[in-house]
């Protein structure tokens, strides 16, 4: 019976000890946040660039809400040929984050031209459905404790300029951001 008593005693010793080693007492290092994380908590901006059939192709300016909520403007130009150049806007969402990425939500417009210099000298918008407009998903992946990649698939719907049918096409979407404050 003695033995048991001892036995008892030294399982109950063990396991404080191994309680009060897995606390660390005051000694606990705290870790730092990730940008996944302090997006959740703190507004920032960011700028980059994004090529996409919804949300515009050129450069990006992104807000990000500590409430789940981001909104982007995309737009560029490039002179090839008689003008080609993009706008649009996107809104996400945030469905779930980890330490290095965060997968959201996203509803997106665009308008996209490329433009033909006819005999009078008129610019006109070669592309039959210059309007789109969509909703996906996206995946970011921060590559350091400010810079990200992104991945965004959204259907978009091809709006025509006149008369014609609308088309439907899955798109992917890639983006570059680098992320800020303003204090």
């Amino acid at each position: 019976m003695l033995r048991c008593y001892a036995m008892i005693g030294l399982i109950m010793m063990c396991l404080t000890t191994t309680a009060r080693a897995q606390s660390g007492g005051g000694n606990d290092v705290p870790v730092k946040a990730t940008l996944a994380d302090r997006l959740r908590t703190t507004d920032y901006w960011a700028i980059g660039a994004q090529y996409g059939l919804l949300g515009g192709t050129g450069l990006t300016l992104h807000y990000s809400m500590a409430n789940r909520f981001s909104v982007e403007l995309t737009g560029g130009y490039i002179t090839l040929g008689d003008g080609m150049w993009s706008v649009g806007a996107e809104a996400q969402y945030l469905l779930d984050h980890g330490s290095d990425n965060r997968l959201y939500a996203l509803v997106g417009v665009g308008n996209y031209h490329v433009g033909t210099v006819d005999s009078a000298g008129v610019i006109s918008n070669n592309l039959s459905h210059p309007f789109r407009l969509g909703l996906g998903v996206g995946y970011e992946y921060f590559l350091s404790h400010k810079a990200s990649i992104a991945a965004e698939l959204p259907v978009v719907i091809f709006l025509p300029r006149q008369g014609g049918r609308a088309e439907v096409y899955p798109f992917p979407q890639l983006q570059f951001l680098y992320y800020f404050t303003i204090d």
